[in-house]
């Protein structure tokens, strides 16, 4: 670029400036994504080349207003101009640097490539080798010399077939392991078992029985061993069977081993250790039946010193928050990371970290980096926010006892724990070792244990691995109770921290009390110790810090109660009982100069008490916030803690949380009167709980009020109100927040477009819904911020509005090509979409994919079930939601139940029909008006006189299923009548009218139904006659079962038409509807 000129390359970078800061206005939904505007750009102050930070945070906004395109751009082009050159001196001077780095850089590249390094393929699972081939003998040989030659054949197949190789530790002072670890049984053997069976190269036979010796063995030499470095720590190649696969390969003894593939895909990670490589091998097992080895062996008389580098890219913006400083070595390497950096710069980089290449500012090009000048001249003229992409090389492992950077997942910590366990047992060893100086021996190494775990623990946790965090707090404890090392307070803090982090409050509990032996909830119950003891601690662990994780862990769990009973207990009151259950004072069991409880404490008690969601629990937090005085200079400094501004934030979001806002204003107010600042989650919390209660105007004026004291407000503020706002389908003034968001410089962020849409989409606007979500995909300020399994689930669901299921397919799609992976809600929608699409196989086929469904979940599987004609599934899956007891609720049960009778009706199959009507009142549930309604649809039957006329009138046809269809509504009569339940009127008619319309016996039938229901409300009771004659009043009635043994029998029963016979009673509800049910009977009454 400088070679340019000064003038053309300040034009070039005013025309790719206005390229990318020239934003997709998107109109048609609502929202203006508009660029946004530039902040003055100061140039990266230090006293010397050689340190500095390539991102300065002392950026301040410019005023509004400011014109897009004249300061910013012209201070970008002046630092440019600044930085370049003024004679030719000090331009020789700048490339005669750059060499001398440039070859410092490749001095070391090349002494890395004295040693070979080389990767093999080996089978680890039995059963993937070639099968051997068949035997072939000569008839004339004898029985002996058969019996040899198959013994030998053997023996030759089972060395083709078998990796062959021992791997074993080298430790510091090239000592090494007692066992090896053999690759094919993953068994740890002593040397002697290594060698049995096998003839060792060079060693003559003395003239021995070779009969049973399996091929020859290679070993590892002392003079191999020798060139290893004092201070190599690592795994070599102990012996190596020849014409074995590892041999076939290449591999020979003193080879060292350096890397292993991952549990998954073709990724190598470091390995120095026999338990990390076995743990290894027995992950990758599981996953594949080879695995890549990588080995180094020493070349030309060098020594093994070879580092192991990880390349990777990283595509950052303004401000990265990094230092950086050179090396002698020609690196730039990474020597701090700010507590403001992004968190892809927290959670990637490292301490130590070399930067080897940028993206040019033009072309894409990536340009190798050898001074900090080069880094930092390439990051400054970028605009804020505007991506530049940077390679960075991470040395994994360096052959040094002392330093080993953490990289691996499950190998790292095989390394630390098997390494320390294997030291404890080296530390023992020695015979004639004074009793002091194992004892100091023994210190020293649970102090190194200690401070590894402590390592370990921190870089999971900043990474926030949450699956891994649990497997390394275990790690640590195992290894803690081997080495029979006490605990220390910052040790176990770490571990009760990981265990709540990754959402296991009650191993972080159990922990605690299997320590100290206390009563984890402050009670005086009898704590059970699972590990008799081994795991202890020393006093002063019981302090402030894990206390307060122990705190933590109770709120994580939402029982307040107990985290009230510690305070109780480390403040000494044994007087304090809730649940029944009373403190036990722990008092002298701790630290006492570091054990009394602060304002984090009771922050964090407060915090569980609020966020329980209950009257109780509020009531909890009113009590635990009046206990503590307010913030004065007088407060005793033996008294409670005094309230700080986090006590009064969490007070006042309970507050908004129950739509208490006068009780929020007044706290508001008192906060202010004791002198306590409030802060941005301050006036959140108070705009939320002014939007509960519905105060929108007074929400704006907190708004405001903010800037008015100083405080910008953030993306949590506007969202809170444009939330409100898309609840209250007033979109056009959520478009206006957002464009004040934008002018105030705060970028909308995933939530924002998640509020909007989900806005749009509750206006029955799917299609707009949608159009805003493509605008984001397709402008580059905003595509990252769709990178989200939310967005695309609302995104989805308004596909499924518009019935169009090919594009949800393609969201799908696109979700995965970008690496978001659904969940159970997409699944929903994307079912949703089928139906609306359908293609109910599909549908059916997806919910089948969902693993522990929801209700709502569950709700559209069904329909999806039914609708796909597969009712058997669809009726065990009711079958197990009875009465709400798993996820379903009542309601949806119901539902449920309506969707499987219409499904089952519509399609003719009444025995499945009876079955669910069945299941649904052995469930204890009642028929709704819907379920009539339902079964009155799917038969398409008619309650309506008026319908009914026109459909006798117009076709005389009977429906298809009409004489089954009639038998079946006389099944729900009689189900209904033997439970004592009403029938809904709407049915009751149509099933007359149904009668009236078939005609025959289903009209006669419908006529005793009407007979039987005026004689069940005349003087006579129950009794209803079918005599044409008057009979006599001691004639024995025959009791009738039900209406379907009426209907079946009625042949039988006509005969005996001059007997009194009871029928079956009929019970409808009148309430509503009186008129359609006499029209009905009318219907179905025979004249005299």
């Amino acid at each position: 670029m400088f070679g340019l000129g000064p003038t053309v390359s300040i034009a070039i970078l005013f025309a790719e400036l206005k390229t990318i800061c020239e934003g997709t206005k998107l109109s048609t939904a609502f929202v203006n994504v508009l660029p946004r505007q530039i902040s003055g750009n100061k140039r990266c102050q230090y006293e010397n080349s050689r340190r500095c930070s390539a991102v300065p945070y002392e950026d301040q906004p410019s005023p509004l207003g400011e014109p897009l395109f004249s300061e910013s751009v012209q201070e970008i082009a002046t630092s440019i101009l600044e930085e370049m050159p003024d004679d030719q001196s000090e331009v020789d001077a700048l490339l005669a640097k750059k060499e001398e780095r440039r070859a410092a850089r490749q001095q070391r590249q090349t002494a890395n490539a004295g040693n070979l390094r080389y990767k093999v393929t080996l089978p680890i699972v039995s059963g993937t080798l070639e099968q051997p081939p068949e035997i072939g003998l000569s008839a004339d040989i004898d029985d002996k010399e058969k019996l040899a030659s198959l013994v030998a054949k053997g023996q030759e197949i089972a060395v083709a077939n078998s990796v062959g190789m021992s791997l074993r530790q080298v430790y510091s002072g090239r000592r090494l392991s007692e066992l090896s670890l053999d690759v094919d049984t993953l068994r740890f053997q002593s040397f002697v078992d290594e060698l049995r069976g096998r003839r060792v190269e060079g060693q003559e036979s003395n003239g021995e029985d070779t009969t049973d010796v399996m091929g020859s063995i290679q070993v590892l030499q002392n003079g191999a061993l020798g060139l290893l470095r004092e201070t190599f720590d690592g795994v070599v190649v102990s012996s190596v069977t020849q014409n074995g696969l590892a041999w076939n390969a290449g591999v020979r003894a003193g080879d060292v081993l350096s890397a292993t593939s991952a549990t998954i895909g073709p990724k190598l990670w470091p390995k120095s250790t026999l338990d990390g490589v076995r743990s290894a091998i027995s992950s990758r097992r599981v996953m594949s039946s080879s695995m890549d080895f990588e080995f180094r062996r020493r070349v030309n008389g060098e020594d093994i010193g070879v580092e192991a580098v990880e390349s990777f890219e990283l595509s950052l913006s303004r401000p990265i928050g990094i230092n950086i400083e050179e090396t002698d070595d020609g690196y730039v390497t990474v020597t701090g990371i700010s507590d403001k950096a992004a968190p892809e710069v927290v959670d990637n980089l490292q301490i130590g970290d070399r930067v080897v290449s940028v993206e040019s500012s033009f072309g894409g090009k990536m340009w190798e980096v050898y001074n900090a000048d080069g880094l930092t001249s390439a990051v400054t003229s970028r605009l804020p926010g505007q991506p530049v992409r940077i390679v960075f090389e991470r040395v994994l492992q360096e052959q040094s006892a002392d330093v080993r950077t953490v990289t691996s997942e499950s190998s790292v910590l095989n390394d630390a724990v098997g390494g320390f366990r294997q030291a404890g047992t080296i530390a023992q060893s020695p015979a004639g070792i004074s009793s002091n100086s194992a004892i100091a021996s023994q210190n020293s190494l649970n102090e190194m244990l200690l401070t590894r775990s402590r390592d370990l623990l921190k870089t999971y946790i900043a990474r926030n691995e949450v699956t891994k965090k649990i497997k390394v707090a275990d790690r640590v404890l195992e290894a803690v109770m081997d080495s029979s090392a006490e605990l220390d307070g910052k040790t176990l803090n770490l571990i009760m921290k990981a265990y709540n982090t990754c959402n296991n409050a009650e191993k972080s509990i159990q922990t605690f009390e299997e320590v100290f032996g206390l009563a984890g909830d402050g009670s005086r119950s009898a704590v059970q110790q699972q590990f008799n003891g081994k795991l202890v601690a020393d006093i002063s662990a019981l302090n402030i810090f894990t206390i307060s994780s122990l705190l933590r862990s109770h709120a994580l769990l939402g029982d307040y109660r107990s985290a009230l009973r510690v305070l109780s207990a480390v403040e000494g009151n044994e007087e304090f009982s809730v649940d029944g259950k009373r403190s036990q004072s722990w008092l002298g069991k701790g630290d006492p100069l570091n054990m009394r409880p602060d304002t984090k404490c009771y922050n964090i008690v407060l915090a569980a008490a609020a966020r329980r969601g209950t009257n109780e629990g509020l009531e909890a937090a009113v009590k635990i916030f009046d206990s503590m005085p307010n913030p004065s200079i007088n407060n005793p400094p033996l008294g409670k803690p005094a309230k700080n501004l986090v006590t009064y934030n969490t007070m006042l979001n309970a507050f908004a949380n129950f739509g208490q806002y006068q009780h929020a204003q007044d706290l508001f107010d008192s906060m202010k009167k004791t002198g306590v600042r409030p802060d941005r989650v301050t006036f959140t919390s108070l705009i939320k709980a002014f939007l509960k209660s519905g105060n929108l105007d007074k929400a704006l004026d907190l708004l405001d009020d903010m800037k008015w004291v100083g405080i910008q407000p953030d993306r949590v503020s506007y969202n809170s109100i444009i939330e409100y706002l898309c609840n209250a389908n007033r979109l056009f003034e959520a478009r206006d927040l957002v464009n004040e968001m934008e002018t105030s410089r705060i970028s909308p962020d995933s939530m924002t477009y998640g509020l909007l849409m989900k806005g749009l989409l509750r206006s029955n606007k799917p299609a707009a819904c949608l159009t805003l979500f493509e605008s984001a995909c397709a402008d580059s300020l905003t595509s990252a911020l769709t990178d989200n399994v939310q967005l695309y689930t609302t995104a989805i669901t308004a596909a499924a509005s518009l019935g169009d299921h090919e594009r949800a397919l393609e969201l799908v799609s696109r979700m995965n090509r970008v690496g978001v992976k659904p969940n159970k809600k997409t699944l929903t929608a994307l079912m949703s979409a089928m139906l609306a699409g359908r293609k109910y196989d599909a549908a059916s086929d997806i919910f089948t994919k969902i693993r522990s469904p929801d209700s709502y979940a569950i709700s559209v599987g069904l329909q999806a079930l039914c609708y796909a004609g597969r009712f058997e599934q669809a009726q065990n899956l009711l079958a197990g939601q009875k009465c709400g007891q798993k996820a379903l609720k009542g309601k949806q049960v119901m539902d449920g139940y309506n969707v499987l009778l219409r499904s089952s009706l519509g399609a003719g199959d009444f025995n499945m029909a009876r079955d669910t009507l069945t299941g649904l009142l052995g469930a204890g549930y009642i028929p709704s008006k819907a379920t009539f309604a339902t079964i009155v649809e799917a038969l398409r039957l008619s309650s309506d006189l008026t319908k009914f006329s026109k459909s006798t009138s117009a076709n005389d046809t009977v429906q298809p299923h009409s004489a089954e269809a009639f038998e079946f509504c006389l099944f729900l009569v009689d189900s209904l009548d033997s439970r004592k339940l009403n029938i809904d009127p709407a049915f009751y008619s149509a099933l007359l009218f149904s009668g009236a319309r078939l005609g025959g016996l289903h009209r006669r039938i419908a006529s005793l139904l009407s007979h039987s229901r005026n004689s069940s409300r005349s003087d006579r009771g129950t009794m209803s006659t079918l005599c044409e004659s008057d009979v006599a009043k001691d004639c024995a009635p025959i009791r009738l079962a039900s209406w379907e043994e009426l209907y079946t029998d009625y042949g039988i029963l006509k005969s005996q038409l001059g007997q009194e016979i009871e029928l079956p009673s009929v019970r409808v509800s009148t309430k509503k509807g009186y008129g359609r049910i006499l029209a009905a009977e009318q219907a179905v009454a025979y004249r005299k």
